[in-house]
């Protein structure tokens, strides 16, 4: 008994060793990061509200992670089209991700030397550990999803409208507040505002489209985007691309829900095979063992 126990007391001072190594790494002394350096931290963000002072306060100013290039580029495209909800740049995020691990790491060696357990210790420790460190990256993606799936719901709907009112005889920017005023509260409302702001404060057109095709991961919006682009480059009939744009994201949409109710069958199909599992059993293999047994005693 006291054997088995040995790796699980080493892998817990192996953890807190890590767990020490990566604060002596990740917080140099330097100049602390001041909170007002990311700006405003919104009300609704209780996460980032108490996160984002602990790391300023206990965490001077963390150096560039070495994540390589193509490694931050997505760290931080994901952050920009997850809206931020921690309000974390790339670095924190990481060094986050560090910490939560560690303590998962150490959480499951204590869950180890509770008891005997079903599975290997350090396989507890493992799960503990990775499902803690990538648990920050799992919402950052969950928070991407649910924007890409706002505009994607809204977006044929602001078209159509938008379309209406340029075919009344508004100009876009003028069309753009009109249809903000008529959508209902959404992603999709907050970035056409954003839009027509822009637009009115002396922001190109360009700049402003490109910037909202770049919050999401939605192929319509990034399509509708380039398209008005283009539109006004060619000096072409807005009005027209618009009304194409929205048929091509309503087609989208259908054929969406379309590939979902394709897969609903397959689905489907797993829960039903695992309750017909015990009956084929009961049904085929119990009698083949009913006439061994029966052979046997004969």
């Amino acid at each position: 008994m006291e054997t088995s126990i040995l790796p699980v007391i080493a892998a817990l001072f192996a953890a807190i060793a890590v767990f020490f190594l990566a604060y002596a790494i990740l917080a140099p002394i330097v100049e602390k990061r001041r909170s007002s350096d990311a700006g405003p931290v919104d009300d609704k963000d209780r996460v980032g509200k108490y996160v984002k002072p602990m790391l300023n306060e206990f965490m001077p100013q963390m150096p560039s992670l070495s994540l390589g290039e193509k490694r931050s580029k997505k760290l931080e495209e994901l952050i920009k089209k997850s809206g931020n909800p921690w309000r974390l740049n790339s670095e924190e995020l990481v060094g986050i991700m560090l910490a939560l691990g560690t303590a998962g790491a150490i959480i499951g060696s204590m869950v180890a030397l509770i008891g005997t357990l079903p599975i290997s210790p350090l396989l507890v420790i493992l799960i503990c550990a990775g499902g803690a460190g990538f648990y920050p990256l799992s919402v950052y993606r969950s928070a991407r999803q649910k924007r890409t799936a706002d505009i994607t719901r809204n977006l044929p709907e602001a078209l159509d409208l938008l379309t209406v009112s340029l075919t009344a005889g508004e100009t876009f920017q003028p069309a753009l507040i009109s249809v903000v005023k008529q959508l209902p509260d959404s992603l999709l409302r907050e970035e056409f505002k954003k839009i027509a702001m822009g637009i009115q404060s002396g922001i190109p057109l360009e700049k402003t489209l490109t910037d909202f095709a770049n919050v999401t991961d939605s192929e319509e919006a990034d399509s509708f985007a380039k398209a008005i682009i283009q539109s006004q480059k060619l000096g072409s009939d807005v009005t027209e691309t618009l009304s194409q744009q929205a048929a091509f994201t309503r087609n989208a949409k259908e054929t969406r829900l379309e590939e979902k109710i394709a897969r609903l069958n397959t689905t489907l199909f797993i829960p039903l095979s695992l309750t017909m599992l015990p009956a084929f059993l009961i049904i085929f293999i119990a009698p083949i063992f009913a006439g061994l047994a029966t052979g046997t005693s004969g």
